[in-house]
């Protein structure tokens, strides 16, 4: 299965670890520490050229960065594993 990330770029959903939420104002620094770490020891790719409202880490050590909110990716996230499901399920009956 795929996850649309926003302009024309899909990722494999078996090489998501965790999807996040970028918050800008957010007051504990704590996510910008994590980013700014995050940029200086792996790949960031930026998804388009909109502000990003979530980030996505990956297996192979890959940041997205995506103009999509987190909660409508992990939304796509789960509708698409539960048809992935039914249809693995329905194929076994066969």
């Amino acid at each position: 299965m795929f996850l649309h990330l926003g302009f024309n770029k899909i990722i494999l959903t078996k090489e998501i670890e965790f999807i996040g939420n970028l918050v800008e104002d957010d007051p504990s620094k704590t996510n910008k520490e994590f980013l700014d770490n995050y940029k200086s020891k792996h790949l960031v790719v930026k998804v388009g050229s909109i502000v990003p409202k979530s980030f996505i880490l990956t297996n192979k050590k890959i940041m997205y960065l995506s103009p999509i909110d987190s909660e409508t990716l992990i939304k796509r996230l789960r509708k698409g594993y539960f048809k992935a499901k039914v249809l693995r399920q329905k194929s076994r009956l066969r």
